[in-house]
């Protein structure tokens, strides 16, 4: 058997495993209307591989995976998902989604250091074309900058204040704690659903409306 075959073997045996051992109460497949997966690891084969193997089901007729961001350096490696442009808390949800995604978090290990990480990104819907980036604080909507004028905002998260600036029709961060310096790594994002997360501040930029 090929490594490659092996690989994959062993993502089945990791999901027939979840569903099992899932009570069948909760195994219904769950519909959501958008659906959006952020993973920081430095496994990027894995990463990529072992989220499409547990998540591909939930995002209905399509999976669709953004362009990459390479970080240099090492971070906090990261699990975030929205649901609906509202962060899901899967730590303590119930539902074979909940069930993956805490399988998917403990077979990435994203607690422990990342060096030269990648940014993996899927969805199920792309927004429309936008020239505006929406900021939120704790997933609540604060206001939105036009890409096409060089604006500077800030917010005061819980470790301090986080920066984002527009300008030549690009939104990046300029400013933020040292504990959530990882936003800082993040190139400029100008395209509709790019983000930028800030996970230790609770700082979200996207290109796009508030509703997506």
């Amino acid at each position: 058997m090929d490594r490659r075959r092996f690989f994959r073997s062993g993502l089945k045996d990791i999901t027939d495993a979840l569903i099992k051992k899932t009570p069948e109460a909760v195994r219904p497949k769950e519909a959501f209307t958008h659906l959006d997966v952020s993973v920081l690891t430095q496994h990027e084969e894995f990463g990529e591989e072992i989220t499409k193997a547990l998540l591909g089901d939930y995002f209905g007729e399509k999976m669709l995976r953004l362009k990459p961001s390479y970080l240099k350096g090492t971070y906090p490696g990261y699990l975030i998902v929205y649901e609906n442009n509202n962060r899901k808390d899967y730590d303590s949800g119930i539902g074979l989604l909940s069930a993956a995604l805490r399988e998917l978090y403990t077979e990435l290990k994203p607690e422990e250091p990342q060096t030269d990480p990648i940014l993996l990104r899927f969805v199920n819907a792309t927004p429309p074309f936008t020239r505006d980036v929406s900021i939120y604080f704790r997933d609540e909507f604060v206001r939105k900058l036009p890409l096409g004028e060089n604006i500077q905002f800030g917010i005061n998260g819980p470790l301090g204040e986080v920066t984002f600036q527009t300008e030549g029709g690009r939104c990046s961060v300029i400013k933020a704690p040292e504990e959530d310096a990882v936003a800082l790594a993040y190139p400029p994002i100008l395209t509709p659903g790019q983000r930028i997360i800030c996970p230790y501040s609770a700082v979200t930029a996207i290109v796009g409306p508030p509703e997506l």
